[in-house]
């Protein structure tokens, strides 16, 4: 792992490859979409651009500690609907036990904790690769994540994980 923040790897904004080395933007590639309705409402993007596509990312960097150590882990819903808001309201509601879920900085893990669960999920979509952030690897305990170490990506493991803690 690299000082700041590690390597993070993923496909957002219009299928754009998007690369962040230890806090920094180092690629972005050519959208494949260049339209989102949901980001023409969030963020009045008319367009997906590189250009546009590095700004957003940059701003997640600074907004949340976004792929870095000063990550921001808790937080409320963002939008009324999407898989993080439906899965930390069904934990609130103690309709799931627990969720299996994909993040910066801590890979694949098993989430009890609504806020938790929002703050890792509710800005982020695409992870394709990962770096241990140590912020969220304590906010998650160590013991939630497939391996702390290569904080690897694989969804049928972490159902796995989630089973043996009996959930």
């Amino acid at each position: 792992m690299a000082g700041k923040g590690g390597r993070h790897v993923y496909e957002v904004l219009g299928m754009s490859r998007v690369v962040i080395v230890d806090g920094e933007v180092v690629e972005v590639s050519e959208p494949e979409i260049n339209y989102c309705p949901l980001f023409k409402k969030l963020c009045g993007m008319e367009s997906i651009s590189k250009e546009k596509i590095r700004e957003n990312i940059e701003f997640r960097i600074k907004d949340f500690g976004f792929c870095t150590e000063n990550r921001v882990v808790r937080a409320k819903d963002y939008v009324t609907f999407g898989v993080s808001e439906i899965l930390s309201t069904a934990l609130a509601n103690g309709e799931i036990d627990a969720a299996v879920i994909a993040a910066d900085g801590c890979g694949t893990a098993v989430i009890t904790e609504p806020a938790l669960l929002q703050g890792l999920c509710g800005r982020i979509s695409g992870l394709v690769e990962t770096s241990p952030l140590q912020v969220v690897l304590d906010a998650v305990g160590r013991d939630n994540v497939l391996d702390p170490e290569t904080v690897p990506l694989d969804m049928v493991k972490g159902a796995e994980l989630a089973d043996s803690k009996g959930y």
